[in-house]
C-alpha cells in the first residue's frame, strides 16, 4: 500500500527510474540560488509595504523565520552531491526537498493569513497578488516533483483564500471563487507540466545514452580501423568529390588541404595503374553500376613510397537507378603483397640465384607448349652442367661455390632474351628455354645452336670471385669453369618429361665427349654444334 501510494504521488524510486529522479533533483537544486534570492528580496519588499499596517514584531519574526529557512536551503544547495549514486541517497534528498517545500509554503502561507489587512482592499490586493505570483513561480521553477510543488501552492494560496471567504461580502465570495479557480487551474497545469518534464528528462537520458553508445561505437570503429589499417571514404559521383577518414588520409599521406576530387585521387595512383583505374571507376563503377573491388598501387604523397591498396565500395543510386555515392574502405596490403611475393619466390624461385626453380620451369614449359600449338613455332631446351665446380668447393668452400653459381646465373641471363627462361635445376645444373624460334625445325635448331655457343663462350671466361663475408680469406679467387650443354628442339606436341630427359641425355653425351661441348639430342643432331 505504501509503495502504491508513493507511486501515485510520484515519490517511488526504483533502479529503473533512479537516473530520472536524480536528474529531476539536480534540475531543482540548480534553480535554488535564483529561487532563494527572489524569495528573500520579495520578503523584504512585502515587509516594507506592510510595515505601516501590520505589527512590527510579527513582521520581523516572520522575516527572520523565512531567512533562516532559506539559509538552510542554501546549505542544502551547497552540499548536494554532483551525482546521486543509489536509491537510498536519492530518497533522502527527495524527502528533504519535499520537507523544504512544505516549510516554505507554511511560512509564505502564514503571511497570507496575518498580513491580510482587514478593511483595506488595497493591501489585501497586494498580499493576494504576492501569493498568486509565488504560486505561479513555484509551478514554473519546480517541475521536478509535482507533489511538493502542489503542496507548496496549496499552502501559499489557501490562507489568503480563507481570509477572503471570511470577509462575508458578495464581492469577496466572487473573488474567492476566482482564487479557487486559479488554484485548481494552476495545480492542474503544474501536474501536467511536471509529467511532461519527466518525459523530457527520460527522452534526454535515452538520447544521451544512445549518443554515448554511438560515440563508443565510433571510437571502437576508429580503433578497429587503425588496428586493421582500414580507411573509409564517401565519393559523391555527380560532383566527383570525396570525403575521407583520418586513417585513409594517413594511409595516403595526405591532409585536409589535399584536393579531394576524383582527379586528386587519380594523381595519387601509381602511373602504371592510372589508366586502368580511370576506366574502372568511370566505366564499370560509375556507368555500369558495379561494386568497387580492386587492388592497386599508390605513390604516397608525404614520403613518395609505393604502397599496395585494396579498395572496396558499395554504390548507392537514386530512384532512377543513377549512381549517387560510393561508400567504401581502403586497406594498405603492401606487407601482404610482400609476403605473397616472398612465398611465391620460395615456391617458384631459387633462393640463391633468384632464378626460376623446377616448379616454375615446368610451368614455363607448359606455356611454351601451348604457345607452340597456337603459333606453330618451335622452342629449344638446354641442359647445362658446370665443369670443375666440385674442385672450387673443395678448395675454397661452399661459400665461394655459391658466388660462382650466382655469377653463372647472371651470365646466362645476359645471353638470352627477356622472353626466354633461365632456371636452376639443382646443384650446378641449369636449364635454358628459348621461346618462339621458328616454324622450321632445322632453322630453330640452328638458332638454338648460336645461343648455346654464346652461352658456352660466356661461361668459359675466367671468374674473379670476391668473398666479402670472410675477411680472413683471400680477397679474390680466380676460377676457370666451363659447361657441358645438351640441347633439344621441341614443338607443342612434345611431352615435357621427354624433352627434359632428352636434354639431360644430350648434356651427358657432351660430358663424355670431353666437356665444354654442345650436344643436340639425336633428332636434332644435324643442326648441332660440337666444339671443344
Amino acid at each position: 500500500m505504501i509503495n502504491l501510494l508513493a507511486n501515485k504521488l510520484g515519490l517511488e524510486i526504483t533502479q529503473d527510474n533512479l537516473p530520472v529522479r536524480a536528474e529531476q533533483m539536480r534540475t531543482l537544486v540548480n534553480g535554488y540560488p535564483s529561487n532563494i534570492s527572489v524569495s528573500m528580496i520579495l520578503a523584504l519588499l512585502v515587509v516594507w509595504l506592510m510595515w505601516p499596517k501590520v505589527d512590527h514584531v510579527d513582521l520581523l519574526v516572520w522575516l527572520a523565520a523565512l531567512y533562516a529557512f532559506h539559509t538552510q536551503e542554501f546549505w542544502y544547495w551547497r552540499n548536494y552531491p554532483k551525482k546521486v549514486h543509489c536509491i537510498e541517497e536519492c530518497k533522502l534528498w527527495q524527502n528533504q526537498f519535499l520537507l523544504s517545500d512544505i516549510l516554505g509554503g507554511v511560512i509564505w502561507g502564514s503571511a497570507g493569513w496575518f498580513m491580510f489587512v482587514q478593511g483595506d482592499p488595497l493591501y489585501q490586493a497586494i498580499i493576494l497578488a504576492v501569493m498568486m505570483g509565488l504560486a505561479s513561480g513555484a509551478v514554473a521553477s519546480n517541475l521536478a516533483f509535482p507533489l511538493s510543488q502542489q503542496t507548496y501552492v496549496a499552502l501559499v494560496i489557501l490562507p489568503v483564500f480563507l481570509n477572503i471567504l471570511y470577509q462575508g461580502a458578495r464581492e469577496y465570495y466572487l473573488l474567492a471563487a476566482m482564487v479557487g479557480l486559479f488554484l485548481i487551474f494552476i495545480m492542474k497545469v503544474g501536474r501536467e507540466q511536471g509529467r511532461f518534464f519527466e518525459k523530457s528528462i527520460r527522452s534526454w537520458l535515452e538520447n544521451a545514452e544512445l549518443t554515448a553508445r554511438l560515440r563508443e561505437s565510433e571510437q571502437s570503429l576508429r580503433e578497429s580501423q587503425v588496428i586493421a589499417g582500414l580507411g573509409s571514404y564517401v565519393l559523391d559521383i555527380p560532383s566527383e568529390k570525396w570525403e575521407s577518414s583520418g586513417m585513409l588520409d594517413q594511409l595516403f599521406g595526405i591532409d585536409a588541404s589535399y584536393e579531394h576530387t576524383l582527379d586528386g585521387w587519380m594523381n595519387m595512383l601509381h602511373p602504371d595503374d592510372r589508366a586502368m583505374m580511370n576506366h574502372y571507376l568511370r566505366s564499370e563503377v560509375g556507368v555500369q553500376g558495379k561494386a568497387f573491388e580492386k587492388e592497386f598501387r599508390i605513390i604516397r604523397c608525404n614520403d613518395h613510397a609505393e604502397r599496395w591498396i585494396y579498395g572496396l565500395g558499395k554504390l548507392s543510386c537514386d530512384a532512377q537507378g543513377r549512381p549517387l555515392k560510393l561508400h567504401g574502405t581502403v586497406q594498405d596490403i603492401t606487407e601482404r603483397k610482400r609476403a605473397e611475393k616472398e612465398i611465391n619466390e620460395l615456391a617458384f624461385y631459387d633462393s640463391l640465384t633468384k632464378l626460376p626453380n623446377r616448379r616454375m620451369l615446368n610451368d614455363r614449359l607448359s606455356q611454351a607448349k601451348a604457345a607452340g600449338k597456337r603459333t606453330g613455332l618451335f622452342c629449344a631446351l638446354m641442359f647445362l652442367d658446370l665443369d670443375n665446380f666440385k674442385s672450387l668447393n673443395d678448395e675454397h668452400g661452399h661459400g665461394m661455390g655459391d658466388l660462382l653459381l650466382v655469377e653463372v646465373a647472371c651470365r646466362l641471363a645476359a645471353c638470352v632474351r627477356e622472353s626466354d627462361t633461365v632456371a636452376r635445376f639443382g646443384g650446378d645444373e641449369f636449364v635454358v628455354m628459348l621461346n618462339g624460334l621458328s616454324r622450321d625445325k632445322e632453322e630453330s635448331a640452328a638458332q638454338a645452336g648460336i645461343v648455346a655457343q654464346k652461352i658456352r663462350t660466356s661461361l668459359a671466361k675466367p671468374y674473379f670471385l670476391k668473398n666479402e663475408h670472410d675477411k680472413s680469406a683471400a680477397t679474390t679467387v680466380e676460377h676457370h669453369c666451363a659447361a657441358s650443354i645438351g640441347v633439344v628442339v621441341f614443338d607443342g606436341e612434345t611431352d615435357i618429361e621427354d624433352m627434359l630427359k632428352w636434354a639431360d641425355r644430350a648434356m651427358y653425351q657432351a660430358k663424355e665427349s670431353g666437356r665444354n661441348i654442345i650436344r643436340f639430342h639425336e633428332a636434332n643432331m644435324q643442326a648441332g654444334i660440337s666444339r671443344k
